[in-house]
């Protein structure tokens, strides 16, 4: 039987980290999986990134697997590399492990950062917040596509919250909320219509808000 973990950064220790648990978690769902895959993705894919999309991540795993065993070279690597990520979501450290240990670490590229990302990953099912950082770090540090950007921040958040450190969980889970509406309110600008990118703003401004009164009620200061 496949035995489904749960990720250590994530289980709660008080009632307010809870809080500023699930508003970072929130934050991350409308775009987890942001452009996965595109790098050159063949139409059998389609299929895999709306199950991601959607959270059915064992599917999701599932598909990418079935795909890469058809794969040959670098194209298996990048599919099996997206099925272990998906594999880790899901909680299957299993089969995550199994199939990563098959892909060696790239050179360079895309590839290399999605393989650092899934290592982040089993690091922290491990508890080992340290080592994640170890990888995370210099990640941050570089300029990657957006999907790679996410995924970083995303896992430097549970990182943090690993850590027992929310407050920064919750200052990189707003960097990311403000770089990606930020990019939809470029998208409706250049559509012309300045009205639904300002409204896409002010909604951030709200989110951003509500995690900040988050914040400081964990740190017991509801008069911030």
């Amino acid at each position: 039987m496949t035995k489904f973990a749960r990720h250590p950064a994530r289980p709660a220790r008080n009632m307010a980290s809870v809080v500023v648990a699930a508003a970072c978690l929130l934050l991350m769902g409308g775009c987890e999986t942001a452009g996965i895959g595109k790098w050159g993705a063949g139409p059998g894919e389609g299929r895999a990134e709306r199950l991601a999309r959607n959270g059915e991540h064992a599917d999701a795993a599932g598909a990418y697997i079935g795909l890469a065993t058809e794969a040959a070279g670098i194209e298996r690597d990048r599919l099996t590399l997206l099925a272990v990520e998906q594999w880790l979501d899901a909680g299957d450290l299993d089969r995550a492990r199994t199939a990563f240990a098959r892909v060696a670490r790239p050179p360079a590229g895309g590839l290399r950062w999605l393989w650092d990302t899934n290592q982040a990953s089993l690091h922290l099912y491990a508890g080992e917040a340290d080592a994640a950082l170890d990888i995370l770090e210099p990640m941050s540090r570089q300029s990657l596509p957006l999907r790679d950007r996410l995924r970083v921040e995303a896992l430097r958040a549970d990182t943090w919250l690993q850590k027992q450190d929310p407050a920064r969980a919750v200052e990189l889970m707003t960097q990311r909320e403000a770089r990606v509406e930020a990019l939809r309110a470029d998208t409706w600008l250049q559509k012309q219509d300045p009205a639904r990118a300002v409204e896409l703003m002010t909604q951030r401004e709200a989110r951003v808000e509500a995690l900040r009164a988050d914040t400081w009620l964990q740190k017991q200061d509801p008069a911030r």
